[in-house]
């Protein structure tokens, strides 16, 4: 297992803070899966209170994007840090569960699913304190 820090995040992907929203990524199996850890701190909480529940939403999505290019990108064909930059094409089949506390990290886990030339499908799953906040899928395509 491979563990990538915030600071490496920003080689391998274009993302700076505050929308840049892993802390860290674990890649479980090169290419295939990995969990990214997020926590949500003052340089990423740009809502307020009535804006909260909806933002959420939003970037725990984001945050399915973002480990899913970095997980990719350690593909044993990939040939830089940059091969993390994937467009995001869309989710599919997402489901919202728990809301998200501000005050706990959350994880995000993705499994590829199914890969045709540049484009790729992702499983994800969003999990804060064995809670579960979204599932669904991720679609992204090579940038």
């Amino acid at each position: 297992m491979t563990d990538i820090s915030a600071n490496e995040l920003m080689e391998w992907l274009p993302h700076r803070p505050p929308i840049l929203l892993p802390e860290r990524i674990s890649v479980i199996e090169p290419g295939q899966a990995g969990l990214g850890k997020v926590r949500l701190d003052s340089a990423t909480r740009m809502w307020n209170d009535e804006t909260h529940e909806d933002f959420a939403q939003v970037l725990i999505l984001e945050s399915a994007a973002q480990i899913l290019g970095v997980v990719l990108a350690t593909q044993p064909s990939a040939t830089s840090k940059a091969d993390g930059v994937h467009l995001l094409l869309g989710f599919d089949d997402v489901t919202f569960g728990e809301k998200l506390s501000l005050t706990e990290d959350f994880e995000v886990t993705v499994e590829l699913e199914r890969s045709l030339g540049r484009m790729h499908r992702a499983h994800f799953l969003a999990t804060q304190c064995g809670r579960s906040l979204a599932t669904g899928r991720v679609s992204v395509m090579k940038g």
